[in-house]
């Protein structure tokens, strides 16, 4: 009878801790909870290996984040939107708003089709044949062939203002010519915030919406400033709230990072940040053009506040033209400028807001600049960066030198890693290895770094996801000990798992615990890589293109 009493004692006292044992706690949390249990089950499982290699020498490879004309792709693996044929052939670097597709409520091909009409209508110059060719280079990545000398077109047509004053303060030859479209920059408010900013600040406008965003009141996303042309404009203008005079002094330099503390979402492309506005309450507002918003039926309802510079596609010339290349380009902007091709342009989302005007002062080059350097050192106020790169060793990485390609990757893009950020190394085939703990990233862990990265080798079978999570143990024992460090992971693999832990498992305990993941493809044959960068609103860039270690060497200056 004792034994049967004591049994049932104990019964109701664990049945009453397991039926109590969330009360009071909100669902995040039971999720978080229920996730590192789950993963501390699944890493008793995997036993990782650890497996340390030797120092590399650091002189051996670039350690600046600066994008150098090494880091670019040749110009042809991106392929010309339009091929002119004419004697005299102008070439056009195009942001891609303009340079893009038609496809379903996209309508991005506006220059495409004027320089195809163009093209057709036989222009000539003192008896030669006219011809323009447009090539869709985004307008950072464009900056970047034109400075660094990779590349020069004649033309250039950046979405603002912006990158042609940082060209100019790069001493580069050039010269504007015309806006060749309207548009506009702006914030989208969904109508709750709208109104609510309204009621509580007595207007709508940039400062009463930083101000909401800084008192907790709505919650906004961005896109990167490093690429993006709205996203850069939304910094410079911020700035100037804070402080008109000097936009870098240190009250602005505070109220930024202030603001910065309340941004839960800095998406790496427009259409991250136009899914994740649309399709759940995470976000009160967001950064979008006016010629895409136009486009975009499912976010009709919200309110468009425009900010900053006009984004009014300039174009400008490059270097010195011939007098008939001179030629040439009036009479194509004169044709651009016609009614029919204006009101082509207006058909396609553009030419709205015209009445908005810029109120800020001119900006020169150097703050644009400088407003990028400013990102990248306060994008996380109080927070720095612990993040590890799981490598895939696997057999399979064997195949097409995709291995000589990842290490390449690596060795070609660390230097744009922050030192005040932590690194670790984790590599697998059928087996887990921790080649290198995570530790901030000084030099001697830059040169521990190289040494792993220079050492990693081919072997045996693909437990992805096995790493995956043997990588996300290290980073949530780390915050332990780092309480103010933001998480991500770097996944670099071909996707083709065969043994260890499943896809689905690692998708629930990741989605519990937040960590965004960046994965790199090389020749993935599945959609699992993708699907798990999407998981915590990370990014999957497709290694196969040529230009590989530049978006590689993008994304940790944007993210590291």
């Amino acid at each position: 009878m004792l034994i049967v009493i004591a049994f049932l004692v104990t019964a109701v006292i664990v049945g009453g801790i397991f039926i109590t044992r969330n009360i009071g706690k909100t669902n995040d949390q039971i999720q978080e909870e229920d996730a590192l249990s789950q993963l501390q089950k699944q890493i008793e499982k995997i036993n990782p290996v650890e497996e340390e290699y030797g120092v590399g020498n650091v002189a051996n490879y670039p350690v600046t984040s600066e994008i150098t004309a090494d880091d670019l792709p040749d110009i042809e693996s991106i392929p010309l939107s339009v091929t002119g044929t004419g004697d005299i052939n102008l070439e056009i670097f195009s942001s891609p708003e303009k340079a893009g597709e038609n496809t379903g409520e996209k309508k991005d091909s506006w220059l495409i089709d004027i320089a195809k009409k163009y093209n057709n209508e036989n222009f000539t110059v003192n008896g030669k044949s006219i011809s323009i060719s447009v090539r869709n280079v985004d307008s950072g990545m464009g900056m970047q062939y034109i400075s660094s000398g990779k590349s020069v077109p004649e033309l250039y047509s950046p979405s603002n203002e912006a990158w042609g004053a940082m060209l100019e303060s790069k001493g580069i030859d050039i010269e504007f010519q015309c806006n060749m479209v309207g548009n506009v920059a702006g914030i989208l408010l969904k109508p709750n915030a709208y109104n609510l900013v309204k009621e509580k600040y007595g207007s709508i406008d940039l400062q009463s919406i930083v101000d909401a965003v800084i008192n907790g009141d709505i919650v906004m996303g961005y896109t990167n400033p490093m690429k993006s042309s709205s996203g850069l404009n939304l910094i410079v203008s911020i700035l100037h709230t804070f402080d008109s005079e000097n936009p870098f002094s240190d009250e602005a330099v505070n109220k930024f990072e202030e603001f910065q503390k309340q941004i839960p979402y800095i998406a790496y492309t427009t259409m991250q940040l136009r899914d994740k506005m649309a399709d759940g309450d995470d976000l009160d507002a967001c950064i979008i053009e006016y010629q895409s918003w136009a486009n975009m039926s499912d976010l009709q309802d919200c309110k468009f506040l425009p900010y900053g510079i006009r984004h009014d596609e300039p174009l400008y010339s490059i270097g010195n033209l011939s007098s008939e290349e001179k030629e040439a380009l009036d009479s194509f902007i004169k044709y651009c400028q016609s009614d029919e091709s204006q009101a082509l342009a207006t058909k396609y989302g553009f030419n709205g807001e015209s009445d908005y005007v810029c109120e800020l002062p001119e900006i020169t080059g150097s703050e644009y600049i400088e407003a990028q350097k400013l990102f990248k050192e306060k994008q996380n106020p109080g927070q720095s960066v612990a993040a590890v790169f799981v490598a895939d060793v696997s057999g399979s990485m064997d195949n097409n030198q995709k291995l000589v390609r990842l290490k390449e990757s690596l060795l070609s893009s660390f230097g744009s890693i922050s030192s005040e950020n932590s690194i670790g190394i984790v590599s697998y085939a059928n087996k887990v290895y921790i080649n290198l703990p995570i530790a901030k990233f000084d030099m001697t862990q830059k040169a521990k770094f190289v040494g792993t990265v220079e050492s990693l080798s081919t072997r045996g079978e693909t437990a992805t996801y096995s790493a995956v999570l043997v990588a996300t143990d290290m980073l949530i024992k780390y915050k332990e000990q780092n309480p103010n460090v933001k998480l991500k992971l770097f996944v670099l693999s071909d996707g083709e798992k065969n043994c260890g832990v499943s896809y689905s498992k690692m998708a629930e305990i990741l989605s519990g615990l937040g960590i965004q993941i960046y994965s790199i493809g090389y020749d993935v044959k599945n959609d699992e890589l993708k699907n798990m960068a999407m998981l915590n609103e990370g990014d999957f860039i497709d290694a196969n293109t040529d230009d590989v270690v530049y978006k590689i060497k993008q994304l940790f200056n944007s993210e590291m």
